[in-house]
């Protein structure tokens, strides 16, 4: 491979896409879409980017760039190919590449292709147009009111299940889940925006259902979170249906299901996690990648806090317009709580229970592997229904603290690299 220098030719990458994007941050801000990857970029990137065909140099773009009437420098031009267009494959050419990892699921399974689903998503579209979503919207708050004052479904208890019953709830609850994936591309049909597939995948300690929506970054902001809004909005219709059948069967794992799947509703609305709260939030401030800009205004408050001069983050986390900067600093405290207050709950938790813990849990496993045959299911389910909120808890605080000392030590690196620089 060769070093990066003027004379240095790239050609842009098969399949690459630039459009506007709709974003408070800059009035011209513009998305390159590539490999399913989306990357909000300003308009001398932009500007760069079209000048990439295969035959100009660096030096032929920076005379280009310069000509039309910007202010651009060698360096600055060196450093936009080497930190931006090279690492996220934007650009092809004879140099070295090191390419960022982009995808936060670790791992991935298929279970059904755009081929597939698209007949289904053709007609669930027309559940998003507005002769349909306000009447929907109308007897879902009624039926909602009924649910909650006259069901009492909030007073639930699992150890009253049987086991086949468990069986048949945990199976209704994947498939809301799974009626919510297609809600998001159904969504994206209705505003004829090209999707993938539907799979599971591993995230954080999550195994989570994933849709790849990834074009719905050409849409503006107000149809971005129709389609955030619309895996839930399809959870709670698909909960109406779970009642009826509960009445039709009579079968208790029915009401059960529909109480977990309000509790995984508004776990999805969590803000701070990147499932769907947290790209309602975005698209409502107007901030793309918006964790991102969490972490560089916080990188920037750290550098002022000390008086470093060093470029730590982007520009737009240092001039978010007014408008929306107030919002954001609540979310940064916010976010900050959220994830101090739950490490410090399950450290405090597991420093005092660790030994009653490990002491129930092998316990369980022992009485199951001796008594297997003879074993009550329910008893077994019970039991471990009541341990297994605690492991994951455990799992979650291990996984979360891992993370954060891998990323703090990341960046105790960077910062020291570039103090001594």
């Amino acid at each position: 491979m060769n070093k990066l220098t003027t004379d240095t030719v790239f050609k842009l990458k098969n399949g690459i896409e630039i459009f506007p994007f709709d974003s408070k941050l800059s009035s011209n801000d513009y998305l390159i879409s590539v490999e399913n990857c989306n990357y909000r970029v300003s308009e001398i990137i932009y500007k760069i980017t079209n000048l990439i065909d295969g035959s100009r140099s660096l030096n032929d773009i920076l005379v280009k760039i310069n000509t039309d009437g910007n202010n651009l420098s060698e360096e600055s031009l060196i450093k936009i190919f080497s930190t931006y267009l090279i690492p996220n494959g934007i650009v092809l050419g004879n140099c070295e590449i090191t390419k960022r990892k982009t995808n936060h699921l670790y791992f991935k399974y298929l279970i059904l292709s755009k081929d597939k689903l698209h007949p289904i998503t053709n007609i669930l579209k027309h559940i998003f147009s507005k002769s349909y979503v306000i009447p929907i919207i109308i007897c879902l708050c009624i039926f909602y009111l009924y649910l909650f004052i006259f069901e009492n479904i909030t007073s639930v208890s699992l150890s009253e299940l049987k086991g086949s019953e468990v069986v048949l709830m945990y199976f209704v609850i994947y498939a809301t889940i799974f009626f919510h994936e297609l809600g998001h591309l159904s969504a994206c049909h209705y505003y004829n925006i090209e999707y993938k597939e539907i799979g599971v995948g591993l995230y954080l300690y999550f195994l989570v259902f994933y849709s790849d929506v990834s074009k719905t970054w050409k849409l503006n902001r107000k149809q971005r979170i129709v389609v955030d809004l619309g895996g839930i909005y399809f959870q709670l219709i698909s909960i109406f249906f779970l009642y009826i059948l509960s009445i039709i069967f009579n079968n208790v794992a029915f009401i059960y299901a529909i109480y977990l799947t309000i509790l995984s509703i508004l776990f999805s609305l969590n803000p701070f996690f990147k499932f769907d709260g947290y790209w309602i939030v975005s698209d409502l401030m107007g901030i793309s990648n918006l964790r991102k800009h969490v972490y560089n205004y916080l990188k920037m408050s750290i550098n002022n806090l000390f008086k470093r001069n060093i470029v730590l983050c982007d520009s737009d986390s240092k001039n978010l317009p007014k408008k929306i900067k107030y919002n954001f600093i609540f979310y940064i405290v916010l976010s900050n709580l959220f994830f101090a207050i739950n490490i410090i709950y399950l450290f405090t938790y597991f420093s005092f229970h660790f030994n009653d813990l490990y002491e129930k849990f092998f316990i369980g496993i022992k009485d199951l592997s001796n008594n297997f045959i003879d074993t009550n299911l329910v008893d077994v389910v019970n039991k471990f229904n009541n341990l297994f909120p605690y492991l994951v808890l455990f799992f979650s605080f291990s996984v979360i603290a891992i993370i954060n000392i891998k990323k703090i030590i990341d960046f105790l690196i960077k910062y020291n690299d570039r103090t001594k620089s």
